[in-house]
């Protein structure tokens, strides 16, 4: 018999080596000393699907009729309930076995399934949780992840954060407005809610001036990620917007959607246009 052994850690910092010898502890005192054995590893999430580990698919690969697939628990292997009972299938197809150490009682196809469910529930419920505490960061002004568009870290505020090897250490956390950026966003909020399409919001604060924080012209796409994060969204893909009623260039430097100010700025550049308007009868600005 040969014994295929899977082991996985969530990320590269831990460690394999307390998996590694309570397996093959378990293994020596219950088949021998003499074992025959592969050992396959990840340092991934679970929340990958399988084909994105390189670890499991080797050893699914490397399995013959016969052998054994043994991990620590369930959760080692997947947390997904549609692919533990994929892994199952085929192992149970091929005449293998599988083996987990702090659970030998999976060996129960009924037992197994029950384990499968709680593994599938135990990670929404792990989502769940880190939601919860991102919400909380945010209601407190602290940055979660990349400092989204509209903000900047406040350097004079320090907040203590994780470090290296578990310790704490004070870094900019909070976010503080940035005006230039702000300014931007409300445009978008203002011509959106008055019933542009987010092509349209796009083309128009670009028209203006505004650009994306790495100096780029705004496109429809990235107007979409940041007004559905702020929960304006009509639920219809961007790429299925309705372009029939899109403004024409010149309605656009005369309509209301824009202030005084910038009908203004925009009178000037309108003779420019007017006689590729003629000829073409409108432009669309999507």
């Amino acid at each position: 018999m040969r014994f295929i052994i899977y082991l996985r850690v969530s990320t590269k910092e831990q460690d394999l080596r307390t998996q590694e010898q309570k397996v093959l502890r378990v293994l020596k005192e219950k088949y021998g000393e003499d074992i025959d054995y592969v050992i396959f590893t990840d340092s991934i999430s679970s929340r990958k699907p399988l084909n994105e580990r390189e670890g499991i698919q080797a050893a699914l690969k490397s399995l013959k009729r016969g052998d054994t697939l043994v991990a620590l628990k369930i959760d080692r292997i997947a947390r997904n309930e549609r692919e533990l009972h994929k892994i199952k299938y085929f192992i149970e197809k091929y005449k293998m076995e599988i083996l987990m150490i702090d659970q030998p009682e999976l060996q129960n196809a009924v037992v197994f399934s029950l384990y499968a469910m709680f593994a599938s529930m135990e990670i929404k419920m792990i989502r769940e949780r880190i939601e919860e505490k991102l919400h909380e960061k945010q209601e407190r002004g602290e940055r979660t992840g990349a400092v989204r568009y509209g903000y900047t870290l406040d350097k004079a505020n320090l907040i203590l954060v994780n470090g290296a090897n578990k310790t704490k250490v004070l870094k900019p956390g909070l976010l503080q407005e940035d005006d230039k950026e702000q300014e931007c966003l409300n445009k978008m909020f203002k011509f959106f809610d008055e019933g542009h399409s987010y092509r349209q919001v796009a083309k128009m604060v670009n028209y203006l001036g505004y650009k994306t924080r790495k100096g780029k012209p705004w496109d429809h796409a990235t107007v979409y990620r940041i007004l559905i994060r702020t929960g304006r969204t009509r639920f219809l893909p961007v790429h299925q917007e309705n372009e029939e009623d899109c403004w024409t260039l010149e309605e656009r430097l005369t309509s209301s959607a824009l202030d005084d100010k910038v009908s203004r700025k925009s009178q000037g550049k309108l003779s420019d246009h007017r006689q590729k308007l003629c000829h073409q009868g409108s432009l669309s600005i999507a």
